[in-house]
């Protein structure tokens, strides 16, 4: 009942206190940047006085065109798929 699972590797202690000593150091830099960041950096959200409205900027997208090629190659697929299902069907149809 120790080992219920063969393939599973068994860490040991000094594995688990290896991993836990990176998380730790990691940790400790991520405050310390943040810290040393945090006291130079603007603020990124600026708040606007009531009557001044907020500034939306949207991302425009270009239409979406495809070429007659591209058209022409998906309807070939979709009557390629269609004559492979009747094809199909037709074949249990009579086997049945």
């Amino acid at each position: 009942m120790a080992n219920d699972r063969p393939g599973l590797l068994q860490a040991s202690s000094a594995d688990w206190d290896k991993a836990w000593d990176v998380i730790n150091r990691l940790g400790t830099a991520r405050k310390h940047l943040e810290h040393d960041t945090g006291a130079t950096r603007e603020p990124l959200v600026q708040v606007a006085s009531e009557h001044e409205p907020v500034p939306v900027r949207t991302i425009e997208l270009p239409p979406l065109q495809r070429s007659l090629s591209v058209w022409i190659l998906i309807g070939a697929l979709w009557i390629s798929i269609g004559m492979i299902v009747s094809a199909a069907i037709v074949t249990v149809a009579y086997l049945a």
